[in-house]
C-alpha cells in the first residue's frame, strides 16, 4: 500500500513491532530519520507516525502512560499536530482520560488554537456517527463511548469517517480534526488483515525541506599530468621522511 499510494503521512496501529525491528526493514528509505514509534508492550499493539524526509517533522512527547498515542508536529506555515491512537479493546476508561488530557495539553501549550488531527483505531463500534448517538446495545461499557463524544464534542472536534473501516461492517477507525476542512477525500483501502486502510488529504501549505547542494566533480576535464605530478611530489616527501614525524603528523 505505501508503494502504491506514496503517502507523506503515515499513521500505524497495532503494529506489533518491538525493539528487534528497525525502521529500515519497515519502511523505505524516504521515511528514514522521521519515525516515531511506541512500540508493543504488554496489553498493547504498537503506534507509530512516519513522515517523509522532505517535510519537517519533531515527536511531541506525551506524558500518558496507559494510553496508546503518539504525537508528531509537522512543521508547516501553521503547524499541524497528528496523533496515532489505539484503544485496546480490553482497555478502561484510563486510556480515554489520558488521550483527552493529551490534547488538552497540546492545546495549552500553543499561543493560538492548534490545527490537529488524531487518526486510529478506537474501537468503539457502538457508536453511530451520522448521528453521534450510540447505539441500543454497545459491546463495551456505554460510558466509553459518551467519554469519546464528549472529549471530541468539548474540545471542537469533527469526526469525518462515516462508513464502514472493519469487514464485518463497523467504523473502528476514525479521523479527527479541528478543523473540518483540513481533511479532505477521505477513502478506505483494503488492508492486509481485517481492518481497510484509510487515505485522506490534508489541506496546508508545507514548508519543504531543501536538500543541501553538492559539488560535483567533472574529471573529465581534470589536468592529469598535474595530478601525476603532485602524487609523485607527495610520495617523495612523504616517505622519505615519515619515521621522523609522529603519528598525529603522519
Amino acid at each position: 500500500m505505501i508503494d502504491a499510494e506514496n503517502p507523506d503521512i503515515i499513521m500505524g496501529c497495532e503494529s506489533k513491532l518491538d525493539n528487534t525491528h528497525k525502521n529500515a526493514e519497515i519502511f523505505p528509505e524516504r521515511f528514514h530519520g522521521q519515525i516515531f514509534r511506541r512500540d508493543l508492550r504488554k496489553g498493547s499493539g504498537g503506534v507509530l507516525i512516519a513522515v517523509k524526509n522532505d517535510l519537517l517533522a519533531t515527536e511531541v512527547k506525551s506524558q500518558s502512560k496507559q494510553a496508546e498515542v503518539i504525537w508528531a508536529k509537522i512543521h508547516l506555515r501553521r503547524p499541524i499536530y497528528i496523533a496515532s491512537f489505539y484503544r485496546n479493546p480490553g482497555s478502561g476508561e484510563g486510556e480515554l482520560i489520558e488521550f483527552r488530557n493529551g490534547i488538552e495539553d497540546i492545546m495549552t501549550s500553543t499561543r493560538n488554537p492548534p490545527n490537529i488531527i488524531i487518526g486510529g483505531d478506537f474501537n468503539l463500534p457502538d457508536i453511530v456517527w451520522q448521528t453521534n448517538t450510540i447505539g441500543e446495545k454497545p459491546p463495551y461499557p456505554r460510558v466509553y463511548s459518551e467519554q469519546l463524544l464528549d472529549t471530541l464534542g468539548d474540545l471542537n472536534f469533527y469526526q469525518h469517517v462515516r462508513e464502514p473501516t472493519h469487514k464485518l461492517g463497523n467504523t473502528l477507525d476514525l479521523i479527527c480534526s479541528t478543523n473540518q476542512d483540513q481533511v479532505e477525500n477521505h477513502e478506505t483501502n483494503p488492508g492486509m488483515s481485517d481492518y481497510f486502510g484509510l487515505i485522506y488529504e490534508i489541506r496546508s501549505e508545507p514548508h519543504m525541506n531543501k536538500k543541501q547542494p553538492r559539488k560535483v566533480y567533472v574529471y573529465k576535464k581534470a589536468n592529469e599530468s598535474s595530478i601525476k605530478e603532485q602524487l609523485v611530489h607527495l610520495n617523495i616527501t612523504f616517505f622519505d621522511n615519515w619515521s621522523n614525524r609522529t603519528v598525529n603528523e603522519n
